[in-house]
């Protein structure tokens, strides 16, 4: 069965969630937001609207709702989506044509609108489309008013008469002062496009007239507007409607399209899912619909890879997207064309004054690689006119500093020459290669989170071994001198703490006597049936930090999402080891389900990776470190595209925000504590 609303029609679906199209009237997900009266109560009021942002983010749902109730205060509204009147070959008559026949149409004028065109060839075509809204549609003893929406209106930025039809549409608004009746006339645009594309000829006056209409992404603090889609999940999986629905808002940040592209997914997989949704098997699903490079593009990353390459400032475009990938946020200038290409094409959006990444999802696929791979122009030198002196500071700087490795600051870079030419280095080095592999052997490996089964083992660098093996003495990563006087390293300073110079202080060795701070129950102590490893994350695939041998007992600490991990801690020679470890392993007559969810403690380095004072590479440099170092995630920043993290290196404890995009942390970043 289908409805229609002016010329755009649209199909009763009888699932609950969409992805794609325009929502229907009676569709039980469409989400209001505060777009939805802020443009009704406009339009009724008469002004003139335009709704100007990326795709597929609700615009033609919000027309078709608006039209109808609009329709019902008594308002005659009309539909016009421009890509069924045509761009190429199309004559500007033919144009002009097609966009009053089709307001004939809807409003149910009686009238050959061909001949009364033809009839007034004395007329410039724009001249003739003012005086057929004034002279037809605003005609009558008791004239209503009527609300034109017109869509798709980046369709008409290739056409060389589109200046005049919005100079048109703007000239009809400022007649108001001396011919009432175009109060009774508005106009509501909708498209991909902003208010200065609409007017390419720089020496006419900017399109300058209406409300701006914002529509942003789905907020959290509007629950009460996202019950229905929890609700639709919750109707499929009782019990796990809320908690899916966060999962999606994690992936998503709201983004109405996708949002809706995951619910379907999920609410898919009915017939096949009839075990709880852990959070990892929704990541699957992300994987598989938008990462996975085995997959076609989803319609919507490809939409925005289109309008990337298509750009004729995409150079700019991905400098400025680079700068807030890198940032995490930068304040949004809203008087920049740049800034507002950007978030037309959908990558990035406005968020309490800054630019942020529009989600994870995003952050995941549009990263330096891909940038390199399909724009690699992007690496060279531009020109191009801002409009802002901002903007251009901002193309200058990025081009060598964010676009390229950022070098050490000199105080860094200097000490790091002057340590590798002292003559102590390579004996330095290997003592500890010596210190690592002794504890390789006697398998004093810490660990943290993480979620799967039993297999396929990855196990830490011997670099980062001292790193990660927690003391029972100290909360703290604790060496001590061969004198065996012990040194605590405190944990929550943004410097490092030096304990001496690297080449003058040999370095450090397990403490291998403390006394253990475990206290242990009879109810949360459990006995290894057979060998299990220890892993950071409850993923077999995950680094592994050690192993329990046969017989020997450990801590139930909590228990991963799906029940398949304990997470145990145990002590070995004196040491603690924390982490993930299978449930089939080990003999425990307690209920599981009783057991706190635990998330990983730790992240693992997978590309070289700096920390930082601050959540922004323009704060001090703290340390860097290299693929296969462990550190300990202690929280995030408030666009959760940070970790707040320690590591320990060369018996210093560094504290600082580390990307998170660059490191291997299987919780969720979003329950972290947030750090100013």
């Amino acid at each position: 069965m289908t409805q229609e609303t002016g010329n755009t029609q649209f199909t009763r679906n009888p699932t609950f969630f969409v992805a794609g199209g325009t929502l229907g009237l009676d569709s039980p997900s469409y989400v209001v937001r505060a777009a939805d009266d802020a443009l009704f109560n406009a339009a009724l009021a008469g002004r003139f609207c335009y709704v100007l942002t990326a795709r597929q983010m609700g615009k033609s749902s919000l027309m078709v709702r608006t039209a109808q109730r609009l329709t019902l205060e008594g308002v005659r509204t009309a539909i016009i989506d421009l890509t069924k009147i045509g761009t190429i070959g199309t004559t500007v008559d033919q144009w002009y044509l097609g966009f009053l026949s089709t307001i004939k149409d809807q409003l149910k004028l009686h009238l050959d609108v061909v001949k009364w065109w033809e009839d007034r060839q004395a007329l410039s075509p724009v001249q003739r489309f003012t005086n057929f809204l004034r002279d037809i549609v605003l005609t009558g003893k008791k004239v209503k008013p009527v609300a034109i929406f017109i869509d798709e209106i980046d369709s008409t930025l290739s056409l060389n008469y589109s200046d005049d039809f919005f100079a048109a549409i703007r000239a009809m608004y400022n007649a108001r002062a001396t011919e009432p009746i175009f109060d009774q006339l508005t106009f509501v645009l909708l498209g991909v496009a902003s208010p200065t594309d609409l007017m390419k000829d720089s020496r006419r006056t900017p399109f300058n007239v209406g409300q701006r209409i914002d529509l942003p992404p789905f907020k959290r603090k509007n629950s009460q507007n996202l019950e229905k889609l929890q609700q639709g999940l919750e109707d499929v999986y009782p019990g796990q409607g809320q908690r899916v629905f966060e999962r999606i808002f994690y992936w998503t940040s709201g983004h109405p399209y996708l949002t809706q592209r995951l619910c379907l997914t999920i609410v898919e997989r009915q017939q096949v899912k009839k075990s709880r949704w852990t959070h990892r098997e929704i990541d699957a699903e992300v994987e598989r619909l938008f990462l996975s490079l085995k997959e076609k593009p989803d319609i919507n990353i490809s939409v925005i890879i289109d309008k990337i390459r298509s750009h004729k400032q995409k150079e700019a475009l991905l400098n400025l997207y680079l700068t807030v990938y890198d940032e995490g946020q930068i304040a949004d200038d809203e008087h920049s064309q740049i800034h507002e290409q950007l978030k037309l094409v959908g990558l990035v959006r406005a968020e309490n004054g800054n630019l942020v990444i529009y989600n994870k999802i995003y952050r995941e696929i549009f990263d330096r690689n891909w940038i390199k791979r399909y724009v690699p122009n992007v690496l060279k030198t531009i020109s191009i006119t801002t409009t802002s002196d901002a903007e251009k500071q901002l193309i200058s700087s990025t081009e060598t500093d964010i676009l390229s490795k950022r070098p050490l600051p000199p105080p860094y870079e200097t000490t790091t020459k002057v340590t590798r030419t002292q003559p102590g280095f390579i004996i330095l080095l290997a003592i500890v290669a010596v210190a690592a592999v002794i504890g390789l052997l006697i398998f004093l490996w810490p660990s943290r989170d993480g979620s799967n089964g039993e297999g396929g083992q990855t196990r830490i660098p011997t670099s980062t071994f001292a790193a990660v093996v927690v003391n029972t003495a100290s909360p703290s990563a604790t060496a001590v001198s061969p004198t065996q006087t012990p040194t605590a390293i405190p944990t929550n300073m943004m410097t490092p703490l030096p304990s001496g110079t690297p080449t003058q202080t040999p370095p450090p060795t397990l403490i291998d006597t403390p006394t253990s701070t475990i206290e242990p129950t009879p109810e949360n102590q459990i006995m290894a049936a057979q060998n299990a490893s220890i892993f950071i994350e409850p993923n077999a695939n995950s680094t592994e930090f050690g192993i329990i041998s046969a017989n020997s007992s450990a801590t139930v600490l909590g228990r991963s999402e799906d029940n398949i991990w304990f997470y145990i801690e145990t002590e070995n020679e004196g040491n603690v080891i924390e982490g993930f470890a299978s449930v089939s392993r080990f003999d425990w007559s307690g209920d599981i389900n009783s057991l706190p969810i635990i998330q990983p403690k730790f992240a693992l380095v997978i590309a070289d990776i700096s920390i930082f004072e601050g959540p922004s590479v323009s704060t001090a440099l703290v340390v860097t470190a290299t693929p296969g170092d462990i550190f300990e995630v202690h929280g995030r920043s408030t666009n959760n595209s940070w970790l707040y993290v320690a590591y320990d290196k060369d018996a210093e404890t560094f504290v600082g925000f580390a990307i998170a995009n660059r490191l291997d942390y299987g919780g969720d970043i979003s329950i972290l504590d947030e750090k100013p």
